[in-house]
Protein backbone atom coordinates (compact mmCIF):
# COMPACT_ATOMS: atom_id res chain seq x y z
CA UNK A 1 0.00 0.00 0.00
CA UNK A 2 1.61 3.28 -0.90
CA UNK A 3 1.19 5.36 1.29
CA UNK A 4 -1.16 9.00 0.81
CA UNK A 5 -0.65 12.22 0.82
CA UNK A 6 0.89 14.56 3.65
CA UNK A 7 -2.40 16.09 3.57
CA UNK A 8 -5.14 14.03 3.04
CA UNK A 9 -8.83 13.92 4.63
CA UNK A 10 -9.51 9.91 5.12
CA UNK A 11 -12.93 9.03 4.49
CA UNK A 12 -14.59 5.96 6.15
CA UNK A 13 -17.65 4.26 3.99
CA UNK A 14 -19.53 1.51 4.43
CA UNK A 15 -22.13 1.59 1.74
CA UNK A 16 -25.12 2.62 4.08
CA UNK A 17 -26.99 5.80 3.97
CA UNK A 18 -23.94 7.66 5.33
CA UNK A 19 -21.79 6.75 2.29
CA UNK A 20 -23.34 9.91 0.44
CA UNK A 21 -22.65 12.12 3.47
CA UNK A 22 -19.51 10.79 4.12
CA UNK A 23 -18.15 11.86 0.73
CA UNK A 24 -19.84 15.19 0.71
CA UNK A 25 -18.50 16.18 3.99
CA UNK A 26 -15.17 14.74 2.49
CA UNK A 27 -15.16 16.64 -0.35
CA UNK A 28 -15.91 19.35 1.10
CA UNK A 29 -13.15 19.66 3.67
CA UNK A 30 -10.60 18.65 1.08
CA UNK A 31 -11.52 21.68 -0.85
CA UNK A 32 -11.28 23.61 2.02
CA UNK A 33 -8.00 22.06 3.28
CA UNK A 34 -6.27 21.84 0.34
CA UNK A 35 -5.98 17.96 0.93
CA UNK A 36 -6.38 15.02 -1.50
CA UNK A 37 -9.11 12.34 0.03
CA UNK A 38 -8.43 8.41 0.78
CA UNK A 39 -11.61 6.72 1.01
CA UNK A 40 -11.55 3.82 2.90
CA UNK A 41 -13.56 0.66 3.63
CA UNK A 42 -12.78 -1.62 5.70
CA UNK A 43 -14.42 -5.58 6.21
CA UNK A 44 -13.59 -6.55 10.11
CA UNK A 45 -12.24 -9.37 10.50
CA UNK A 46 -15.02 -10.65 12.96
CA UNK A 47 -17.81 -10.08 10.39
CA UNK A 48 -18.17 -13.57 9.55
CA UNK A 49 -17.15 -16.72 9.88
CA UNK A 50 -18.00 -20.57 10.67
CA UNK A 51 -14.12 -21.61 11.11
CA UNK A 52 -14.23 -21.21 15.05
CA UNK A 53 -17.39 -23.73 15.34
CA UNK A 54 -16.30 -26.76 16.70
CA UNK A 55 -19.23 -29.24 15.27
CA UNK A 56 -17.85 -32.40 15.91
CA UNK A 57 -19.38 -34.20 19.09
CA UNK A 58 -22.78 -33.77 17.39
CA UNK A 59 -22.00 -35.02 13.68
CA UNK A 60 -21.01 -38.79 12.68
CA UNK A 61 -18.10 -39.76 10.88
CA UNK A 62 -18.28 -38.99 8.05
CA UNK A 63 -20.37 -35.87 7.90
CA UNK A 64 -17.69 -33.50 9.62
CA UNK A 65 -15.52 -33.73 6.71
CA UNK A 66 -18.15 -32.80 4.05
CA UNK A 67 -19.59 -30.22 6.50
CA UNK A 68 -16.47 -28.71 7.19
CA UNK A 69 -15.44 -29.04 3.16
CA UNK A 70 -18.97 -26.73 2.63
CA UNK A 71 -18.73 -24.35 5.27
CA UNK A 72 -15.15 -23.85 3.57
CA UNK A 73 -16.24 -23.01 0.68
CA UNK A 74 -19.42 -21.11 1.71
CA UNK A 75 -16.90 -18.90 3.70
CA UNK A 76 -14.60 -18.47 0.86
CA UNK A 77 -18.11 -17.30 -1.49
CA UNK A 78 -18.53 -14.96 1.11
CA UNK A 79 -15.49 -13.88 1.13
CA UNK A 80 -15.22 -13.10 -2.03
CA UNK A 81 -18.56 -11.44 -2.45
CA UNK A 82 -17.53 -9.08 0.31
CA UNK A 83 -14.42 -7.91 -1.24
CA UNK A 84 -16.48 -7.60 -4.45
CA UNK A 85 -18.68 -5.38 -2.22
CA UNK A 86 -16.36 -3.58 -0.59
CA UNK A 87 -14.63 -2.32 -4.32
CA UNK A 88 -17.84 -1.81 -5.70
CA UNK A 89 -18.58 1.15 -2.80
CA UNK A 90 -15.44 2.61 -2.54
CA UNK A 91 -15.32 2.72 -6.91
CA UNK A 92 -18.85 4.62 -6.22
CA UNK A 93 -17.72 7.09 -3.44
CA UNK A 94 -14.49 7.97 -5.76
CA UNK A 95 -17.26 8.20 -8.61
CA UNK A 96 -19.30 10.76 -6.43
CA UNK A 97 -16.18 12.70 -5.60
CA UNK A 98 -14.50 12.75 -9.29
CA UNK A 99 -17.77 14.10 -10.17
CA UNK A 100 -17.97 17.10 -7.39
CA UNK A 101 -14.44 18.20 -9.11
CA UNK A 102 -11.91 16.86 -7.11
CA UNK A 103 -9.01 14.65 -8.74
CA UNK A 104 -7.15 13.37 -6.02
CA UNK A 105 -8.72 10.55 -4.31
CA UNK A 106 -7.29 7.43 -3.77
CA UNK A 107 -9.69 4.44 -2.72
CA UNK A 108 -8.28 1.73 0.27
CA UNK A 109 -10.25 -1.63 0.90
CA UNK A 110 -8.78 -3.29 4.52
CA UNK A 111 -8.90 -6.85 5.99
CA UNK A 112 -8.79 -5.21 9.48
CA UNK A 113 -11.11 -3.32 12.21
CA UNK A 114 -11.82 0.50 11.70
CA UNK A 115 -9.69 1.23 14.31
CA UNK A 116 -6.53 -0.51 12.60
CA UNK A 117 -6.83 1.77 9.52
CA UNK A 118 -7.31 4.75 11.58
CA UNK A 119 -3.96 4.19 13.02
CA UNK A 120 -2.05 3.48 9.75
CA UNK A 121 -3.38 6.74 8.33
CA UNK A 122 -2.92 8.90 11.66
CA UNK A 123 0.54 10.29 10.64
CA UNK A 124 -0.85 11.52 7.01
CA UNK A 125 -4.35 12.42 7.86
CA UNK A 126 -5.48 16.18 8.62
CA UNK A 127 -8.63 14.92 8.97
CA UNK A 128 -11.17 12.07 8.99
CA UNK A 129 -14.66 11.88 8.06
CA UNK A 130 -16.94 8.84 9.22
CA UNK A 131 -20.66 8.59 8.75
CA UNK A 132 -22.80 8.99 11.90
CA UNK A 133 -23.89 5.45 11.84
CA UNK A 134 -23.02 2.42 9.79
CA UNK A 135 -24.48 -0.09 7.69
CA UNK A 136 -25.18 -2.07 10.10
CA UNK A 137 -26.98 0.60 12.88
CA UNK A 138 -30.67 0.73 10.91
CA UNK A 139 -32.48 -0.98 13.50
CA UNK A 140 -31.01 1.83 16.15
CA UNK A 141 -31.93 5.53 13.98
CA UNK A 142 -31.78 7.03 17.47
CA UNK A 143 -28.22 5.63 18.52
CA UNK A 144 -24.72 6.51 17.13
CA UNK A 145 -22.73 4.04 15.06
CA UNK A 146 -20.73 1.77 17.04
CA UNK A 147 -17.22 2.44 15.53
CA UNK A 148 -17.64 6.52 15.64
CA UNK A 149 -17.50 6.44 19.81
CA UNK A 150 -14.40 4.07 19.09
CA UNK A 151 -13.00 6.55 16.55
CA UNK A 152 -13.27 9.44 18.46
CA UNK A 153 -11.42 8.05 21.46
CA UNK A 154 -8.58 6.81 19.22
CA UNK A 155 -8.02 9.81 17.15
CA UNK A 156 -5.90 12.47 17.48
CA UNK A 157 -7.12 14.35 14.75
CA UNK A 158 -10.19 16.04 13.99
CA UNK A 159 -13.05 14.10 13.25
CA UNK A 160 -15.93 15.33 10.82
CA UNK A 161 -19.23 13.41 11.44
CA UNK A 162 -21.08 13.14 8.62
CA UNK A 163 -24.91 12.90 8.46
CA UNK A 164 -26.77 11.37 5.52
CA UNK A 165 -27.28 14.69 3.94
CA UNK A 166 -24.83 17.35 3.36
CA UNK A 167 -25.22 21.04 4.09
CA UNK A 168 -22.06 23.66 3.96
CA UNK A 169 -20.83 23.80 7.45
CA UNK A 170 -20.57 27.62 8.68
CA UNK A 171 -19.08 26.85 12.18
CA UNK A 172 -18.08 24.08 14.32
CA UNK A 173 -15.98 23.38 17.34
Amino acid sequence: MTAPAKNTVVAFVDGSAHTAGVCDHAGWAAGRLKAAVALVHTMGRRARSSAPKDYSGALLAGARGTLMDKLAKADAEWAELARARGWAVLEEAQARLYGAGLSDVAIKLRQDDVLDAERDFQPTAAMLVVGKRGENSSFAADHLGSNLERLLRASTRPVLIANPEFKPIDRCL
